[in-house]
């Protein structure tokens, strides 16, 4: 088995790693838009990689010919430059280049991607818990990428007969989440604070809707499992089925520094085009024998200890 992860640094590639490491017999190759691999989890090759770049994309796989490709890439909202075409570029060439190159060298390897929930966009509370057949009508630059990522790998499937497998992920938590998330940017906004003093307050805006949370840690456990059991040409939602304010992420995270950070709500936070509620019904992937098995208090507990180790 020669397993080819795209985007092995970052927070999904760098947990898929971890994981398929625990079994032996498998040849792991990493790519990265960095010159040089800096992870402690070992590889038998590291190669730097920019996927926007077809050429480029089309050299590993024909050098590597991978049997199983897992592609970790991806851009999520934050605030940079030109965030919307690093977007277009990355979610959605990215994964062209990768379809493609695949389609003209190794036809037979499995290839999973990675979409999101937000793809399904603006949901009625009528509607929750929604399934995959629930219709898209995503709200965000970030959602419409990943739903033409998800719509551009079904359709090389039905043209081309490509084994292709779509994770679509609820709302992800865990150690190294990014600071683009809402309880990532709490994190990073108290150990700012906590660097200027014992004891610090923190602004954060509307907390009152509610998502769908689960561990990163069960969600790379389900993309293996699609990997090993998916339908080719199917989309799989990985959820808890369970609503949760991010109030409650927030307070909870508040409550492992014991008083030493002060949330302070700050109206002038803008809010994203974001909907009320939003929870998935994961059956489809729960009859391949997929459970959550990481608790949300544990994932949060674990996720501040990895942030703020050096200050407790």
């Amino acid at each position: 088995m020669k397993i080819l992860i795209i985007g092995v640094s970052g927070f999904l590639g760098n947990h898929l790693l971890r994981l398929l490491r625990l079994e032996e017999n498998r040849i792991i190759i990493g790519t990265g838009k960095k010159s040089e691999y800096t992870g402690k989890i070992p590889l038998e090759r590291y190669i730097s990689l920019d996927i926007t770049k077809f050429k480029d994309v089309k050299t590993v796989i024909e050098e590597i010919k991978p049997t199983h490709v897992y592609n970790m890439a991806g851009i999520i909202p934050g605030i940079r430059e030109n965030l919307e075409d690093a977007m277009l570029q990355v979610n959605c060439m990215g994964a062209i280049n990768i379809l493609e190159s695949v389609k003209q060298i190794c036809p037979n390897t499995k290839i999973l991607f990675v979409g999101s929930a937000a793809e399904y966009g603006s949901v009625k509370e009528g509607e929750n818990p929604i399934d995959e057949s629930h219709f898209c009508k995503p709200v965000g630059f970030y959602g419409v990428s990943k739903y033409y990522m998800s719509t551009i790998a079904q359709d090389y499937f039905q043209k081309w007969n490509l084994q292709v497998v779509i994770a679509r992920p609820f709302n992800l938590i865990g150690p190294e989440m990014s600071f683009e998330t809402v309880a990532g940017a709490f994190l990073k906004r108290s150990r700012a604070a906590l660097n200027l003093g014992n004891i610090g307050d923190v602004k954060m805006g509307d907390l009152t809707a509610e998502r769908d949370f689960l561990d990163v840690r069960d969600v790379i456990r389900g993309c293996i499992l699609l990997m090993n059991q998916g339908n080719a040409g199917e989309i799989y939602n990985i959820a808890s089925g369970t609503p949760i304010k991010i109030e409650y992420i927030i307070q909870t995270l508040q409550s492992y520094f014991q008083g030493r950070i002060r949330l302070v709500k700050d109206k002038n936070i803008k809010k994203n085009n974001d909907v009320s509620r939003v929870y998935g019904n994961a059956d489809k992937i729960k009859k391949l024998g997929f459970e959550v098995k990481i608790t949300l208090e544990e994932s949060l507990y674990d996720s501040w200890k990895f942030e703020m180790e050096d200050l407790i």
